[in-house]
């Protein structure tokens, strides 16, 4: 009788052990396009098919930044033509931050696909979007923290149809990453820096 009730505690402990592990993940988020808009199938499909190729083709690479915290670069397809561009940024104090950015742009540089990816002191945002014209044909947001405030958000939460503006996660503009040709204007100008692409929002 005595294994009987150890065993049936021991159960219970690890059911509340198992219970109080995933209590931090049980409130993620993820905010899609509602069910009643419609979306562009055939242009997202056309935007997909883009990023698939640009990753089996052969780019050139040109890093424009590299140090310790931040390695940034921009990549060429044969013709010349900017096809990608990618941003990592590591911080190795106590907050553990990452951040993780990557452009797509067809050949006639116009972005197509936009990601972000995130963590900080053990929190993690992703999101992505699918872009024709400037305009979000498409997207994803994945929070497991403020995930009420992520979904209620409406100046920050985004608008099928809408111009890409800036993401979810970062008070920072996108307006410079619509266009292949002004991303590059701005990354080879002197006055770039860090972060010269993005433009705070106050």
């Amino acid at each position: 009788m005595s294994n009987k009730i150890n065993m049936n505690t021991l159960r219970k402990i690890v059911t509340v052990f198992i219970f109080i592990h995933l209590s931090g993940y049980m409130h993620a988020q993820k905010i899609c396009p509602d069910e009643s808009v419609k979306v562009d199938k055939k242009k997202i499909k056309q935007c997909k098919k883009t990023v698939d190729k640009i990753n089996f083709m052969q780019l050139k690479c040109d890093t424009v930044l590299h140090n310790d915290a931040l390695f940034k670069a921009i990549y060429f397809d044969e013709q010349g033509q900017l096809r990608k561009y990618f941003l990592k940024r590591t911080v190795t104090d106590g907050a553990h931050d990452n951040v993780t950015m990557c452009a797509y742009y067809n050949d006639k540089g116009s972005l197509v696909y936009f990601s972000f990816n995130g963590s900080d002191n053990c929190e993690v945002h992703s999101e992505y979007y699918y872009v024709h014209n400037g305009q979000i044909l498409d997207f994803m947001c994945w929070a497991d923290y403020s995930c009420e405030e992520l979904g209620n958000k409406k100046d920050t939460r985004p608008v099928v149809g809408s111009l890409l503006i800036r993401t979810v996660e970062w008070d920072w503009t996108l307006t410079n990453f619509i266009r292949s040709n002004t991303l590059l204007e701005i990354l080879k100008s002197n006055k770039c820096g860090a972060y010269g692409e993005f433009s705070y929002i106050k």
